[in-house]
C-alpha cells in the first residue's frame, strides 16, 4: 500500500483521556509534526463523513473519532468508534475511494 511505517508500539498504556495527538502522547517527534497530522486527519475524516446527514461541527467533532477520543485501538473483531475514523471509515477523498484498514463490522 506504499506505507512507510517509521515506529510501531504494540501497547502503551495512557490514561484514558489523553489520545493520540496529546502533547504527551509521545507518537510525534514535534508539536508541529502533530498539529499537521491532526489538521490533515481532520480533513480527511471530514470529506469521509460526507455520507452523513450531520452539521458541519458534528463531522468535525467526530473527526478524531467518537468523543474527540483520538485512539489507535484495533481487536481482532472489530474497530471502536473512539478509533480514528481514517482506519475504519468508508467513502471518498478527493473524489478517490478511500482505502480501509481495519473496517468496522455492523452491529447486530
Amino acid at each position: 500500500m506504499g506505507l512507510n511505517v517509521v515506529r510501531v508500539y504494540s501497547f502503551t498504556k495512557l490514561e484514558e483521556e489523553i489520545g493520540c495527538f496529546h502533547k504527551s502522547s509521545e507518537l510525534f517527534s514535534t508539536n508541529k509534526e502533530r498539529e499537521i497530522t491532526k489538521n490533515m486527519v481532520q480533513d480527511i475524516v471530514i470529506q469521509l463523513f460526507q455520507d452523513k446527514d450531520w452539521p458541519e461541527e458534528l463531522k468535525k467533532e467526530r473527526s478524531l473519532g467518537y468523543g474527540n477520543s483520538q485512539k489507535l485501538i484495533v481487536f481482532f473483531y472489530n474497530t471502536p468508534t473512539s478509533t480514528l475514523p481514517i482506519f475504519w471509515k468508508k467513502g471518498n477523498y478527493n473524489g478517490k475511494e478511500w482505502r480501509l484498514l481495519f473496517p468496522r463490522r455492523d452491529k447486530k
